[in-house]
């Protein structure tokens, strides 16, 4: 009786397990992390954009309308890797949304994901989540799981630098209004 119900409940657990998969076809092979903010999505959303200008030598814009940027940035120190380039296509959603997708890489195989940024208490909070997923090609031991540790310490960063900004800009009594004009 009992290996019945072992049975029985192991059969539950694979048909649940292949429903939760035929519903999601495509599962998000990256990392995913996000935090609160307090701040309204317009300020959070100007704060991400004026943060990748600020460090031009990095990231270059090759070229820009009001709904999507060409960009190129530059990766120094990558694990195994050493420096990669990766040129990619950011797409916008203003005050809600970025998504980004590579265009061309000399290392990569894949450099996806997406800001998102949700607004809660009736709009003064921001619940701001961003993922990431990388491929860097390459074929050894591990790979995939310690391009997500890599990925994920740099979505972490990435978090907590905007909600560091955002957070001490406003409650200094300053604006993001100020910051770069292309960030809008």
């Amino acid at each position: 009786m009992k290996r019945c119900t072992l049975i029985l409940a192991l059969a539950c657990v694979a048909t649940h397990m292949q429903t939760a998969a035929a519903a999601d076809s495509k599962p998000f092979k990256g990392v995913r992390d996000k935090l609160v903010v307090q701040a309204d999505p317009q300020h959070v959303w100007q704060v991400i954009r004026a943060l990748r200008n600020d460090d031009p030598g990095d990231v270059k814009t090759i070229s820009q309308t009001p709904t999507e940027n060409i960009l190129e940035e530059t990766f120094d120190d990558l694990p195994i890797i050493g420096k990669a380039k990766c040129r990619y296509r950011e797409t916008y959603t203003p005050f809600e949304k970025i998504e980004y997708r590579m265009i061309s890489s000399d290392h990569f195989k894949a450099f996806e994901g997406s800001w998102v940024l949700t607004p809660v208490s009736n709009g003064s909070k921001t619940v701001v989540e961003l993922s990431s997923y990388v491929d860097t090609g390459l074929v050894v031991p591990f790979v995939h799981q310690l391009t997500n540790l890599a990925t994920a310490r740099n979505v972490r960063g990435r978090l907590e630098d905007v909600k560091k900004a955002v957070e001490s800009r406003l409650s200094r009594g300053g604006s993001t209004q100020s910051l770069s004009q292309s960030s809008l």
